[in-house]
């Protein structure tokens, strides 16, 4: 499976999620959409997780959280100019969200905030997509 199908599919779960009102997993599966799609365009340009540093300053290992959230940006917005700000800062959002839906349970996700990170996922990965075919 590549990781553009693998994108999509996470996005259906998030999409099904959303439906049967499981907001925590809906944003959680937003995420890994998101996350999914930009190691497909990370692997679209050539590049593998070891041409970053991962975890203590060593080459990295895997595709780590830190390699979509900080090295992403700098690659896809500075470096290569082909996607905007905006997109990343959403990105951003969605990594930050997950974490709140995993791990902290006194915090509410209600069914506009995770149908606002649903729909930041799906433009996210129509996005990438358009950006892999041109």
């Amino acid at each position: 499976m590549t990781g553009l199908e693998m994108a999509h599919e996470l996005l259906a779960d998030a999409e099904v999620r959303l439906t049967n009102q499981r907001y925590r997993s809906a944003v959680s599966r937003s995420y890994y959409a998101v996350y999914h799609v930009a190691i497909a365009l990370f692997e679209h340009y050539g590049y593998s997780y070891s041409h970053f540093r991962g975890r203590g300053g060593r080459p990295a290992r895997r595709w780590e959280h830190k390699l979509i959230t900080v090295d992403f940006p700098i690659q896809f917005t500075q470096i290569r100019s082909v996607l905007a700000w905006g997109v990343v800062i959403r990105m951003r959002e969605l990594y930050d969200a997950r974490l709140a839906a995993d791990y902290r349970r006194e915090i509410g996700i209600d069914e506009m905030d995770a149908g606002d990170f649903v729909r930041d996922a799906r433009d996210i990965v129509t996005q990438v997509k358009e950006l892999m075919a041109s």
